[in-house]
């Protein structure tokens, strides 16, 4: 899993293209729109296809709706999967893409024959990062490791979490250990924001690194770039175990125990009393 330095810099790199894809940018993007497409991103696009041999069109979004997909999921040619991490937002470009990273020796009957060169004219209309957490790049996240089990955390519940905050320059702002902490409580201060965000997607295990602007955790410029690390030690589940469902007694897992079976009237049980 790439940190979340490597992470940022790629957002501001153009990756090279593999041998049998060319690129010829037609139209530049503005200055502001620096980032790349990622892998997970949502992406929207004009496009225009023809084929090399002809200069046929065969297909075109055009007069349509643009074309949406998830980069990195299969859902479009190789050489989309490839090419469009080299585009930013307003870029136009033309694409020659290889059969072996289009349709391959197969093609795509009727409209492309065998081992078709095709050539793509395509538009960056937009694309929208799931780790751009607020939609304006203040906040960016890298997920260092994605956690385990089916449940995440929600609004108001309780976890055990480590946090930790540094300067662009490496100097420490704020270090907590495996504390508990409920989502939307603010114990955690100006970084309960953020927190509360990320927390929201992840499991237990889980560990993420966010790139916070001032505007996001502290609010001093000085700082430069703060980076806030926060790990999931455990997620507590709470369980309304009275009679009447009626919130008398609260049954709060803090440890996941072994096997299926649960005791039934009649049975005996022993247990120890931690607290009171």
């Amino acid at each position: 899993m790439a940190d979340a330095g490597s992470a940022a810099l790629s957002r501001s790199s153009c990756p090279e293209l593999p041998s049998g894809i060319t690129k010829e940018v037609l139209r530049e993007a503005q200055p502001d729109n620096w980032r790349y497409a990622q892998a997970g991103d949502k992406v929207t696009v004009h496009y225009t296809g023809r084929l090399q041999e002809s200069g046929e069109e065969f297909d075109s979004s055009r007069g349509k709706e643009p074309a949406t997909f998830n980069l990195g999921a299969g859902e479009v040619i190789k050489g989309w999967e490839a090419g469009l991490p080299t585009m930013r937002i307003g870029e136009v470009s033309r694409l020659t893409i290889a059969p072996e990273f289009a349709y391959g020796e197969r093609g795509a009957p009727p409209k492309i024959p065998p081992d078709a060169v095709l050539i793509f004219e395509v538009e960056m209309l937009d694309f929208e990062c799931k780790d751009n957490l607020f939609g304006d790049w203040g906040c960016v996240r890298t997920v260092v490791h994605e956690g385990e089990g089916w449940e995440q955390i929600s609004s108001g519940q309780e976890v055990e979490i480590s946090v930790r905050a540094e300067t662009q320059d490496k100097r420490t702002l704020d270090e907590r250990q495996h504390m508990a902490y409920i989502l939307g409580s603010g114990k955690l201060g100006e970084l309960s924001k953020v927190a509360d965000r990320a927390l929201m997607e992840m499991k237990k295990g889980g560990k993420v690194e966010l790139r916070c602007q001032a505007e996001y955790a502290y609010g001093n410029p000085l700082h430069g770039e703060v980076l806030v690390t926060i790990e999931v030690h455990e997620v507590f589940v709470e369980e309304d175990i009275s009679p009447d469902k009626n919130g008398a007694i609260m049954k709060k897992e803090t440890r996941e125990g072994h096997g299926t079976e649960y005791p039934i009237d009649g049975a005996k049980i022993h247990f120890t009393v931690e607290a009171v």
